[in-house]
């Protein structure tokens, strides 16, 4: 389980419980829409309400282009936050600087046709459609976290994207396919 994806190692390794056999076939069923196929958590903590409203609307629009490009058979879920780096993980003055990061939440071991046990994200493993298993999957299939501390470009602002902006609809699309798996 990756609880924060900014911190790349530090993993916690857990035995995945079994789980009912029909807990993967009702979630199939219950969000047979193609529009409920990606779901954002969203957690915003700054005090900037606008700004947070501008964000939740980018993972909508970023849904919809994950939704769309891929044939999704089991929604995917992700928790997103949108913080201040700096006074939530410390992680202040740094000459990297951090716009975000996404990872899969839960890796998933599975033994292929081959014989070989891979490892799979949990949102593309769900996607496999494989016979019923009673592997208890995480509540989130991707965890993300957006640096509030950033000059971002939103799609809709009134200017054109200014050399110090950073487009966040790109920047979400390309962490959100690292928490996929790639």
């Amino acid at each position: 389980i990756y609880s924060k994806p900014i911190y790349k190692g530090t993993p916690q390794i857990v035995d995945c419980p079994k789980a009912s056999k029909n807990k993967r076939t009702l979630e199939r069923r219950q969000n047979a829409s193609p529009s409920d196929m990606f779901t954002v958590n969203f957690t915003c903590s700054i005090s900037n309400k606008t700004l947070c409203n501008q964000v939740k609307g980018v993972f909508v629009a970023a849904g919809e282009f994950v939704t769309a490009t891929l044939d999704l058979k089991t929604p995917i879920i992700v928790n997103a936050q949108f913080l201040d780096f700096c006074q939530e993980e410390g992680d202040c003055g740094t000459q990297d600087v951090i716009l975000g990061a996404a990872r899969p939440t839960m890796m998933i071991p599975n033994q292929d046709s081959d014989g070989k046990t891979r490892l799979y994200a949990q949102a593309l493993y769900k996607q496999l459609d494989l016979p019923e298993q009673d592997i208890q999957m995480g509540s989130s299939d991707i965890t993300a976290m957006f640096n509030s501390n950033m000059n971002y470009f939103f799609n809709g602002d009134p200017l054109p994207m200014q050399e110090d902006q950073v487009d966040m609809l790109y920047v979400v699309i390309h962490e959100l396919t690292h928490g996929l798996g790639f």
